[in-house]
């Protein structure tokens, strides 16, 4: 099987070159498959993932920013709103870092930038339309709820009567837009890239039922739960997510065999992608 398993790292390595430096990291994910069909499917996942570079993420960062200003509203009545809902480092924040330069560059010398969603309504009434920024929407239900709690906020301040609420991410899958567009709450979802379900949507077919069943055969060799936190199966909200960043956490929704840390052992692995857990 070692030729086999050279020809299929090469090749991946070939299309995806951010896992050319992870080759140990892959190999060790294709020795814990027991039959061609599992090694198969991992290859077809990596096949479809998608992962940012910097300059990916750079360019994300760009789209978010001019896809704001073309909203079209005056700059003085925007506020744009990292999804974090306390003062602690997370992704939320970091695109929200990245984007003030970006919107410099594009004239936007001013708008009001929030480190927590929780302070936007601070800025109400006069600055009513909130772009909430994030890296990656999984279910779309933490997003909902953020909105959810806002417009409650907005609608009790009784100098105001409502917001207009936007989401912008470098990522997302494409049912939890779906989700967040039936709300009513949601003006606009913006995902510089719209993901979909990495089996049953990418690789749907006659054979669907046997790679997810390959899947969770997979999976039943991760630890059921680690620090307390169960075993997501094919990712929270089994949202099959294929998504990684260049020095990011891995989201949850991410198919665990690419990031979950301990075997059924206990024994710690060694994966591609990095999520605390």
């Amino acid at each position: 099987m070692h030729g086999k398993l050279f020809k299929r790292v090469f090749a991946l390595s070939l299309k995806q070159s951010w896992l050319a430096p992870l080759e140990g990291q892959l190999y060790a994910m294709l020795d814990e498959c027991d039959s061609d069909d599992q090694v198969e499917l991992i290859s077809e996942l990596l096949n479809e993932f998608k992962f940012l570079r910097q300059d990916d993420e750079r360019q994300a960062l760009e789209s978010i920013a001019g896809e704001i200003i073309n909203l079209g509203y005056p700059e003085e009545t925007v506020q744009v709103v990292a999804t974090s809902a306390n003062d602690d480092a997370d992704s939320g924040q970091a695109v929200l870092y990245g984007l003030k330069p970006i919107f410099a560059r594009l004239g936007w010398r001013n708008v009001k930038m929030v480190n927590q969603f929780t302070k936007a309504q601070r800025n109400v009434p006069e600055m009513p339309n909130v772009c909430l920024v994030d890296e990656f929407v999984g279910t779309g239900r933490t997003m909902l709820g953020r909105i959810e709690a806002l417009n409650r906020d907005f609608n009790n301040n009784k100098h105001f009567s409502s917001g207009k609420f936007h989401v912008f991410t470098y990522a997302g899958m494409s049912q939890a837009k779906d989700h967040l567009l039936a709300s009513g709450l949601c003006d606009r979802a913006y995902f510089v890239h719209d993901l979909r379900r990495g089996i049953s949507d990418l690789l749907n077919g006659p054979d669907v039922i046997s790679k997810a069943d390959a899947m969770r055969l997979l999976e039943g060799k991760l630890k059921s739960v680690v620090n307390g936190y169960p075993l997501p199966e094919f990712g929270d909200g089994a949202c099959e997510a294929l998504y990684g960043r260049e020095g990011g956490n891995a989201p949850n929704s991410v198919f665990p065999i690419f990031w979950w840390p301990n075997l059924r052992d206990g024994s710690e692995r060694d994966t591609l992608l990095i999520r605390k857990v």
